[in-house]
């Protein structure tokens, strides 16, 4: 059995900054359709 001795050290794909900037335009774009689903849902009860 052949056990490598090298280790490849793990990098992140994005920065702190990056994820949370992603992470707040995630919640923002939920808020968005929520907020639209409630507006299209009222407009139907008035009609």
């Amino acid at each position: 059995m052949k056990i490598s001795a090298e280790i490849y050290e793990r990098r992140g794909l994005l920065s702190a900054l990056d994820t949370i900037n992603l992470i707040i335009n995630i919640g923002k774009y939920t808020i968005a359709v929520i907020t639209l689903v409630v507006l299209i849902s009222e407009n139907d009860k008035k009609k």
